[in-house]
């Protein structure tokens, strides 16, 4: 028997064709119409029918064409797909939250643990009590600074080869009141508008003038 592809350890995925060849004993050959695939119909090789190569008479010769080689296995364990962002909000007014999106190989329930660090590190922070959803929402009594964040994952049930992980830092950037983040940009006049505002201010000044005038 003669593989193709070469003779070695099955690859995954993958089609394998076996060229067998028979060879007859001493004396005998090869007859009775093995001359063309029609002729060894009624072999089969783990019910796969052979496909006819040629017959000398002493060695006759046919392939089998096995079907493709399993899929190559998925490799247990987490995976986290969605991050936790970075970012800024506006002290006295903040809104948002953090969250992650994560899958587990074999399909199975995740739990979450947030932590609290002093630095840009995930490791080695301060576990918050009750943050164990996928998203954390952003402490609202913040004051100005930075503060870091981040999640860890694990599966809810013992699971063989899957370890927990942990996400990236998310840093939260507490601008002070007033300050840059989450505020509302100041407009930007067009020419037309810009005039209208001098007019207008222009307009107040000389009323108030009059007004100052009349009453001395």
């Amino acid at each position: 028997v003669a593989w193709s592809p070469a003779d070695a350890a099955f690859a995954y995925s993958t089609v394998y064709t076996a060229t067998i060849t028979l060879t007859a004993e001493a004396g005998y050959t090869f007859s009775g119409g093995f001359t063309d695939t029609a002729g060894i119909a009624g072999f089969t090789v783990n019910g796969i029918a052979p496909t006819f190569v040629n017959n000398t008479g002493t060695t006759l010769v046919f392939t089998v064409a096995f079907p493709v080689t399993g899929a190559v296995p998925s490799t247990p364990g987490i995976t986290i797909t969605v991050q936790p962002g970075n970012p800024a909000v506006r002290e006295g007014a903040i809104t948002g939250s953090l969250t992650v999106v994560a899958t587990m190989n074999p399909s199975g329930p995740l739990l979450y643990q947030w932590y609290r660090n002093t630095t840009a590190s995930n490791a080695g922070g301060t576990l918050i009590p009750g943050a164990t959803n996928a998203s954390y929402t952003i402490p609202t009594n913040l004051a100005q600074g930075t503060y870091h964040f981040y999640c860890f994952v694990a599966p809810a049930a013992a699971t063989p080869n899957v370890t927990p992980v942990v996400s990236n830092v998310a840093t939260v950037t507490v601008n002070a009141r007033g300050g840059s983040g989450s505020t509302t940009p100041i407009p930007t006049l067009n020419p037309v508008g810009q005039v209208l505002l001098v007019l207008a201010l222009g307009v107040a000044a000389f009323r108030q003038r009059r007004h100052c005038e009349k009453n001395r």
